[in-house]
């Protein structure tokens, strides 16, 4: 009887795992609920808002995520030095959420310096992404310290850390 019963860690860690996999069903279900659409078959609105925010790169496909009645577009752009870009955007045209591949030297001075302050001896950093939501700009970090779990860390435009883990 001891063997069937779970101890905390166990049964957490079996929590765990079933959101993860619920989680991944998800992400499943939504990427296969997405049809790729040209730019010629959007909605002027969403054609306008995509033409306006290219971010000077090339526009690389489009797919159109449909939830009952609901459309989001997601837009990739190729931008120069072989960075990309993505642009949600909801199917009345309203630009939801940009992320953007930047370079370090891309920073504003407050987050590149807290972002130095972050990064020890021989830590790596892997990926940089500048988010902009409804007009808030985030960067997001990816650290590769040796010897050590991945951290990512989210600073806001002044230089504070909203999010690190």
């Amino acid at each position: 009887m001891a063997d069937l019963q779970l101890t905390g860690k166990r049964f957490a860690a079996l929590r765990i795992r079933r959101v993860a996999l619920c989680l991944a069903c998800l992400a499943f279900t939504l990427t296969s609920l997405a049809e790729k659409v040209r730019l010629s078959e959007c909605p002027a609105p969403v054609r306008a808002t995509i033409e306006q925010n290219l971010l000077g790169g090339k526009l690389d496909g489009i797919k159109a995520i449909r939830i009952n009645d609901h459309v989001l577009y997601l837009v990739e752009i190729d931008l120069k030095g072989f960075r990309e870009a993505k642009l949600y955007i909801s199917g009345d045209g309203s630009l939801r959420k940009i992320i953007e591949e930047i370079r370090l030297r891309d920073l504003p001075e407050p987050v590149r310096h807290a972002v130095e302050q972050q990064v020890k001896r021989r830590a790596q950093i892997e990926d940089i992404e500048k988010e902009t939501i409804e007009g808030r700009v985030r960067y997001r970090i990816e650290i590769d310290p040796p010897k050590q779990k991945d951290r990512t860390v989210v600073f806001e435009a002044n230089g504070s850390i909203s999010f690190d883990k």
